[in-house]
C-alpha cells in the first residue's frame, strides 16, 4: 500500500511539472515578424567605380532569402541546378547580420533611404556592394 501511495504521488508530481512546462507556451505573446523576413533580387553590383545593372534573365541575377526561423539562403536565379548558398542571420541595430559557410565573415544587410537594400563584401582587399531590393510576392 505504501508503495503504491509513493508511486502515485511520483506520477502527479511528475504531471504536474509537465503541465507547468508546456502551459505557459500558449500565452506569450507572439513576437513581430522583422520587416528583413522575405526575399530579395539583386538589381545592381557595384565594384569601385562600376556599376552594373543586373537584368532578371541575366547569368548574375541572384535571390537572397531570409526565413522568420532566422535561415538564410542565396542562389542564383539563372541556374536552377545550383545548389543555394546557406547561411544564419539576425537583426542587428536595424540591419541584418548574415553568416554563410563560404564566406569568411558577416555580411551586413541594411536598408538605404531610397529602399533598396545594401550588401557589401570585401575579398583580398577589394570591396563589391550586391544592392538588392525586396521583392512583392
Amino acid at each position: 500500500m505504501k508503495k503504491s501511495r509513493i508511486f502515485i504521488i511520483a506520477i502527479l508530481a511528475f504531471s504536474m511539472i509537465l503541465l507547468a512546462a508546456c502551459g505557459g507556451a500558449g500565452n506569450e505573446p507572439e513576437k513581430a515578424e522583422s520587416e528583413f523576413v522575405g526575399k530579395y533580387k539583386l538589381v545592381k553590383i557595384v565594384f569601385g567605380e562600376i556599376s552594373l545593372d543586373v537584368l532578371e534573365d541575366s547569368e548574375m541575377a541572384m535571390e537572397l532569402e531570409l526565413s522568420a526561423d532566422g535561415k538564410a539562403s542565396m542562389k542564383a536565379i539563372s541556374d536552377p541546378e545550383t545548389k543555394p548558398e546557406e547561411g544564419i542571420w539576425k537583426e542587428d541595430s536595424g540591419a541584418v547580420l548574415m553568416t554563410f559557410d563560404t564566406y569568411e565573415g558577416d555580411l551586413k544587410l541594411a536598408k538605404s533611404e531610397d529602399g533598396k537594400f545594401s550588401v557589401e563584401m570585401t575579398e583580398e582587399g577589394e570591396t563589391m556592394v550586391l544592392i538588392f531590393e525586396k521583392a512583392t510576392e
